[in-house]
């Protein structure tokens, strides 16, 4: 979600304060999280890809599946976890690596998780690898860049360089 800070407020070293205003209806959020501990990340925003620039993505990835004689998935699969396009790598309690991979892959056929040891005691490194569906148009330009370089060396015609600079720049 789209939004701006708006003011900040220190309290000590460990706590501050932090007003956002949002670019969007937070209200059906805000009753469901309200009350509830929240793990944030803030990033600077960036556009969406378009949806033209996710189907082309996907055409490729069925005639990639097609020429090796595989579903479309698996083969969508190994090219987000061969070229991890969007990574973020947590240290966790290995108690609790179970269900923080299951709440992460949750809904999501391209992510996916690797697991590491840690040097603190009891716990694991998360490698967490996101799919497209979370992709900005700068991560989506990379992916179809990738999947075009499959495609050429496989013998699968592409559209020009031109007509995917077009479907990157179309905003949802």
């Amino acid at each position: 979600m789209k939004a701006q800070i708006i003011n900040f407020t220190f309290l000590n070293p460990r706590q501050g304060i932090l007003t956002l205003k949002l670019d969007g209806d937070f209200r059906g959020q805000y009753d469901k999280l309200k009350d509830a501990e929240l793990d944030v990340i803030i990033d600077k925003y960036r556009e969406s890809r378009s949806k033209d620039a996710n189907a082309y993505a996907w055409v490729l990835i069925h005639k990639i599946a097609a020429k090796m004689r595989e579903e479309p998935i698996v083969t969508y699969r190994k090219l987000i976890k061969d070229f991890s396009i969007k990574t973020r790598v947590v240290c966790v309690q290995a108690e609790d690596a179970e269900k923080e991979i299951s709440d992460f892959v949750k809904g999501h056929m391209g992510r996916m998780v690797d697991v590491g040891e840690s040097k603190l005691p009891g716990c694991v490194v998360l490698h967490k690898k996101y799919g497209s569906s979370s992709f900005d148009r700068e991560q989506m330009s990379a992916f179809i860049e990738i999947i075009k370089e499959q495609c050429h060396e496989l013998g699968i015609g592409t559209r020009s360089d031109e007509e995917i600079r077009s479907m990157l720049e179309e905003w949802k």
